[in-house]
């Protein structure tokens, strides 16, 4: 039995460390709360698993025989004070071989106490936000239901979206007839492969070793690897036309200068400054050698940095970015040899724009945007904002617009790992981006409702639903709730900025808390100051709406 029941703990204590050490497989909303309680479980577990070796060490030692009775028998006859001494151990005896004999029973039950705490963790956190979900769920429904789709004249010529908003969605096609439609469109579409991205991803990074050799320790700002950002590293699009991909390239400050974030300048923008920065702390100088900044009776003057790509104290971004892409245009001709296609930089605007031109005549276009690191978080200052922010473009060079093209990327990697297989979020993406600028359509200008506005509304949608609503059968019920929340941000000119003032982000993105607490930027603050971009989205909107319920009704028509 002794051994039986050693075997019995051991393998009660090989199932306890199998479910502690597995904490990764919890949200990311609550994995840190989680994390802590999985570490005091196993302390907890591993200080009662000392307690019974102890306990089973005791019970290997003989007892000593009692006066007057046999070994390993106390108390069983002996009389008087002999017979009586070891009455505390007869009782120790009793409640140990109690707990010997009934140790299985208590082992399963401890494992599934065990078992159904981290059960409910991983059920808990699977929502990213499970307290409100059902709740806001319930008022978004009434909200559509009561209010209706009714989009507010701001000129009387203004067009209104039907009464009743809420059944006028409620005719989409099934989550089969749009998969299919799906289906169809990504045969023919030459949406980026995975193996292009990585490609571009290592191409970028050999221009950026060229152009670190071309400008030596003397550079104007080091370059760091590049990061793939966008729809394409996304696994969503784009799905038609040439490939466009984008990729980040983060500034570093040469030695003896520093680059200093200064966001929150305006809303969506911030500004970089330049100064010096003193090489003592960063490295040991050999004997009484003083740096630049604390050498006595001077002071450091201006840097090549600041002469060349500052104005004032700050960096300019469209200097910065005319400067890097003159960089590339010499580092090519180093690197021409190992490629098989030609390379164009193309005039720079907000970025760095590539074409990569191949003898078949296919071509690949590359947008390489700039950007400084706002502390230690995934939210740079980039030469280019990954999507519309309330305002125009900044107005001077001096403003870097806030990017949180990063953050998006691991909130979605987080999402694909936590929902459920094969979940529709990436399609309900790729339906409406789609369905929204049709092959062969026509438009009086660039579009109102972009891209970034269809994936904010699905993130949003993201936190307010379990993951477990995004299995694949569901697919038109999810497209309805995202265009839902555009009808209703149409309707209140609001659409929130997801990673701005957004309390229910999860723990686990890399965000300022400067930014998580910031006034949210309004997303559709420009059609609320302008009537006719309001009626020119109300009429995209009404059109997309249309398309996605014709999706399941005709053939697929042949896409170029």
């Amino acid at each position: 039995m002794r051994t039986a029941s050693m075997a019995l703990v051991g393998l009660l204590f090989l199932a306890v460390m199998a479910i502690v050490q597995r904490p990764l497989m919890v949200s990311d909303r609550l994995d840190v709360d989680t994390l802590a309680r999985c570490r005091r479980l196993e302390k907890l577990s591993n200080r009662e698993m000392r307690r019974l070796e102890r306990e089973f060490e005791e019970r290997r030692r003989p007892l000593p025989p009692p006066p007057g009775g046999a070994p390993g028998m106390p108390g069983k006859d002996g009389g008087g004070a002999g017979g009586r001494a070891p009455r505390t151990g007869d009782r120790a005896g009793k409640v140990s071989g109690w707990i010997l004999s009934n140790l299985g029973n208590l082992g399963l039950l401890g494992l599934f106490l065990l078992f159904e705490v981290v059960r409910q963790n991983l059920q808990h956190g699977a929502s990213f936000d499970a307290g409100s979900s059902d709740e806001d769920d319930g008022e978004e429904e009434d909200d559509d239901d009561g209010r209706g789709g009714e989009v507010e004249a701001a000129a009387a010529t203004e067009p209104r979206l039907p009464e009743g908003l809420g059944s006028w969605l409620g005719d989409l096609p099934s989550s089969e007839a749009l998969a299919g439609f799906l289906e169809q469109r990504l045969e023919a579409s030459s949406r980026v492969r995975p193996g292009t991205c990585e490609f571009v991803e290592s191409f970028v990074d050999d221009l950026l070793d060229a152009c670190r050799g071309l400008a030596g320790r003397e550079a104007l700002l080091q370059l760091e690897d590049c990061l793939g950002l966008g729809a394409a590293y996304e696994r969503w699009g784009p799905l038609r036309g040439p490939p466009r991909l984008r990729v980040l390239v983060p500034l570093l400050p040469p030695p003896g200068r520093a680059l200093v974030p200064e966001p929150r300048v305006r809303p969506g923008a911030g500004r970089v400054a330049v100064g010096p920065e003193c090489q003592c702390e960063r490295r040991e100088v050999p004997g009484d050698v003083l740096c630049l900044l604390h050498r006595p009776g001077a002071g450091p003057g201006p840097s090549p940095l600041e002469a060349t790509l500052c104005s004032g104290r700050h960096l300019d971004r469209l200097k910065t970015v005319r400067w890097f892409s003159r960089l590339v245009a010499e580092a090519w001709a180093r690197v021409a040899h190992k490629y098989d296609f030609g390379l164009s930089v193309l005039a720079p605007t907000t970025c760095c724009r590539l074409r990569l031109g191949y003898r078949s005549g296919r071509r690949l276009d590359v947008s390489v945007v700039l950007g400084v690191q706002w502390d230690e978080s995934l939210v740079y200052l980039a030469s280019r904002e990954d999507g519309p922010a309330e305002g125009p473009e900044p107005p001077s060079g001096l403003d870097w617009p806030e990017s949180c093209a990063a953050c998006e990327q691991i909130f979605l990697k987080l999402v694909g790992r936590c929902a459920p297989p094969e979940s529709c979020h990436l399609r309900c993406l790729q339906v409406l981006d789609w369905l929204r600028d049709p092959p062969g359509g026509s438009r009086p200008g660039p579009p109102v409702l972009t891209p970034y506005h269809l994936k904010t509304a699905l993130m949003h949608q993201l936190l307010l639903l379990p993951l477990s609503a995004w299995k694949p059968e569901l697919l038109s019920q999810r497209v309805r709730d995202v265009l839902s929340c555009l009808a209703r941000g149409l309707r209140e000119r609001r659409l929130p900025h997801f990673w701005t003032g957004n309390d229910r982000l999860p723990l686990t993105v890399p965000v300022p808390e400067a930014l998580r607490g910031a006034r949210p930027l309004n997303l559709f603050g420009h059609l609320e100051r302008d009537p006719r971009l309001l009626a020119r989205a109300v009429l995209e909107f009404r059109d997309l709406v249309g398309r996605v319920k014709a999706a399941g009704l005709r053939p697929p028509a042949r896409d170029a």
